[in-house]
């Protein structure tokens, strides 16, 4: 791989590649498939499900790259694509129902139990030092972070955690921009419930603190 590649914005990477670069499409592959697979099942809790999806989408890609338009954000192209390919899958297969027909409506899927999927689990570098409190505290975030509507967490899983902003949410959630405002601002009044009835302090987890101060 060329060293340049490293130092390429997304827009020059994605140009590079659209123009037939393999060493700029093998390197965005690298790059990107990680977070894809990390996304990809936090939607569907099935390894082979999303991996043939990634598979799928970056052959898509190589075989389309002429007729691909611009981006200068090649994970929210990703993300919004992964996304729509792993639903389509997912309700295709026998394995996988919908919950309810308005959860049909809202492109919604759950596994065969009726347990809608999408799961969060907090980042390991956000802990307290000592490793005792570090295993008690991340459960207990995660059981919070989980008792949110799917919607909700797929929301704040895609602003907080990949760092999109309301436009590119709502693109890869085909949602209104108005609808994603009040998916995570739902999210975050819950939260802050939630916390309340807990013994979590706001500084276990900086990012709960900050995202609940943005709503007082």
């Amino acid at each position: 791989m060329s060293n340049h590649l490293i130092r390429f914005t997304d827009a020059e990477l994605w140009n590079a590649f659209r123009e037939g670069d393999d060493e700029a499409f093998a390197y965005m592959y690298r790059k990107f498939a990680p977070i894809l697979y990390s996304y990809g099942f936090h939607l569907c809790r099935d390894h082979d499900v999303v991996e043939d999806c990634i598979q799928d989408q970056f052959i898509h890609l190589q075989q389309h790259r002429a007729k691909l338009g611009v981006t200068d954000s090649i994970k929210f192209y990703l993300y919004r694509s992964i996304r729509r390919r792993i639903a389509e899958k997912a309700q295709a297969n026998a394995r996988w129902v919908h919950e309810d027909e308005s959860a049909q409506r809202r492109g919604e899927w759950a596994d065969a139990g009726g347990r809608p999927e999408f799961e969060i689990d907090m980042p390991a570098e956000a802990q307290l030092i000592d490793a005792q409190t570090q295993a008690e505290h991340k459960q207990k975030i995660d059981h919070l972070l989980n008792r949110l509507p799917r919607r909700q967490k797929e929301a704040l899983y895609l602003m907080y955690y990949e760092k999109l902003n309301y436009p590119e949410v709502a693109q890869v959630m085909d949602l209104e921009i108005k609808s994603v405002y009040n998916l995570i601002y739902s999210a975050l009044v819950s939260l802050r419930n939630y916390i309340k009835e807990s013994d979590i302090r706001f500084y276990t987890w900086p990012l709960i603190g900050w995202l609940l101060n943005s709503i007082v």
